[in-house]
Parts: structure tokens; sequence; C-alpha cells
């Protein structure tokens, strides 16, 4: 009975055996049949780029190699700004020099540097940066003057500011302030300040510059006369801005100021107008009402009647005081 029951557990075990080594065979075959489809897969990929890679050479190879390249439309001449219309670009087969431009927006917006003809590839080292460039008009000149922190608006001043400016020199033992150009445009302010819009080498009296070097540069277009009295004005006295309205447009007639007329409020113009020194009397009879200042002639006044009395005469006398005056009437 043993042997049986021992023979029966062998031949079962021997089964388990087979099947479980069948499994593992038939598990090991699928694996290994799936790594070689995916290898299979691979290789078909790597062959396929390879042959992409073939092709695209003898394309490359059978289609002559083009480089763009940009051209002049037009004539260019130095100082011109090179605008979108003046360029264009080409393809050419011959490979260009190096630093030639090959993007429009490489050239657009540059200034000409050295002429550059119809149809020339542009080459970056003919061409200069204008951002840094003033557009000046034909006939115009731009200039740049120093002034003080308060001389230049303490900072009010902007690029496209409108202004009058005044000087103030020495002259004999006092100084005087005149407004010597009126309506100038602004085109820069501050550029190239080495201080910051300080206000050294300032003035009570307003009749020294600021130091070399200090101050707030402005720049200024004017015409070549203007500039020569600029120059002038920046080496004998010093600078201030007043600010105009974009609407005023007017040149005023100014008479400049001094110390006396500081003082005195008075317009050395009014000083400087006569004023009789001695009043001529009036002619008696009538009424004799006229003003002394001037002749019944001048002013087509009547004549004083034959029948006045002696002694009772009129006259009037301006009395001029300040820029005003009035007229006073006296009985004589």
């Amino acid at each position: 009975v043993y042997k049986r029951q021992a023979l029966v557990v062998a031949i079962i075990l021997g089964v388990g055996a087979l099947v479980v080594g069948f499994g593992i065979i038939t598990n090991v075959t699928g694996s290994a049949e799936s790594k070689q489809k995916e290898l299979l897969a691979e290789k078909e990929k790597l062959e396929a780029e390879k042959k992409r890679l073939q092709d695209e050479q003898l394309r490359m190879q059978s289609t002559p190699k083009t480089f763009k390249v940009v051209q002049a439309v037009t004539d260019l001449t130095p100082g011109q700004p090179i605008t979108q219309d003046m360029v264009t670009l080409v393809q050419t087969p011959d490979r260009p020099m190096a630093g030639t431009l090959s993007m429009l927006s490489q050239a657009v917006g540059k200034m000409v540097k050295l002429p550059i003809m119809k149809g020339e590839p542009i080459e970056m080292g003919r061409l200069l940066d204008a951002g840094g460039f003033i557009n000046v008009q034909d006939g115009m000149r731009a200039i740049t003057i120093q002034v003080d922190a308060i001389g230049g608006l303490n900072g009010s001043l902007i690029p496209g500011s409108h202004v009058d400016v005044l000087t103030t020199v020495a002259k004999n033992e006092g100084s005087v302030t005149r407004t010597l150009l009126q309506d100038i445009p602004v085109i820069t302010v501050g550029e190239g300040s080495s201080t910051g819009g300080g206000n050294a080498g300032a003035n009570v009296n307003g009749a020294s510059k600021p130091a070399s070097g200090s101050g707030l540069p402005v720049t200024l277009v004017v015409t070549p006369r203007q500039a020569e009295l600029l120059t002038l004005a920046n080496t004998v006295g010093a600078f201030h801005l007043t600010l105009r309205s974009f609407s005023d447009k007017r040149k005023n007639k100014m008479t400049g100021a001094d110390i006396t007329s500081l003082m005195t409020g008075v317009d050395p113009d009014a000083l400087s107008k006569h004023v009789p020194s001695k009043p001529r009397m009036p002619i008696g009879g009538g009424d004799g009402f006229h003003n002394v200042n001037y002749s019944p002639d001048a002013m087509n006044l009547p004549a004083p009647s034959a029948g006045s009395p002696a002694g009772s005469s009129r006259f009037s006398m301006q009395i001029y005081r300040g820029t005003g005056s009035e007229t006073m009437d006296f009985q004589q």
C-alpha cells in the first residue's frame, strides 16, 4: 500500500513539474519573440532615418546653396537714415563677405557712414547707430549750452519744449540781463551731464557761468547767427531759460534789465524819453488853457482868446512818476 501511494505521489509531482517547466519555457519563448519584434521595429526606424538623411544629402548636392543678403534699393549717402523702402533682402549663391547684413532689421533705423551704391550688399561697417544722432533740418545748427538747475527750470524742461534764452553779463560795475533768443526748440536735456544738473558756478548777479563740465547740458536748434551769439554769451556770462507755451510764437521786443531798473522799477527806455527842461508859459487871452509840453500848432489847439483877462490864465503840466504819468492843472 505504501509503495502505491509513493508511486502516485511521484507521478503527481512529476506531472506538476512538467507543467511548470512547460509554462516557464512558454513564457521565456514569448518574451524572446516580443523582444525580437521590438528590435526589428527599431532597426526599421534606423534604416528609414538613414535613408532620409541620404535623400537630404542628395537633394542638397543637387540644389545650389544660397545666402540671404541685404542690398540697397537706391544710392545711399553718408548721414542718411535708412528706412524700410531703401533696402531689400535677396538670395545669392555666392558666400557674402564677413559682416554683410542678412536681415532687414539690421539696416532699418541705422545711418549711412560710407557711400553705398544701388544693388550693393550692405555691410555693418558702413553703417552707424542712428539712436544717438540728432536730426537737424537744413540750414539749422544744434548747439549745447550749460545752465544750472534753476536756470534749466529745475527739471521741468523736456525735449520738444520751446524756450527763451536769457543771458546775464557784467557791465561796468554791475550786470545786465537781456533776452538773447526767443522761441527756440529744445532737442535734448541733460545728455552727457557729469554732475546730474548741479548748480556749480552759479552767481547771485548771474555774471558767472557754470564751471566747465558742470551744470545741466541743454541742446538747442538755432540758426548759424544765433549759434555765434550763444557761443559768445557762453564765454562771458550765464544762461537762464524761460519756458514758452507751445502755441506762443510771438517775438516780444525786450529792452533788458540792469541794476537801475531792478532797484527803481523804471523801464530804462522811459528814463531816456525826452522831457522838456523848461515848460513854455501859456499865452494870455481867453481861458489860456493848454498843455505846456506841446505848442498849439503841433496839437492843433486853439490859441488863447484875445479877450482873456491878464493874469487869470491856466495851464497844465504832465508829471512823470516811474513808468506812469499824470496831468495837473495850475492857475496863474
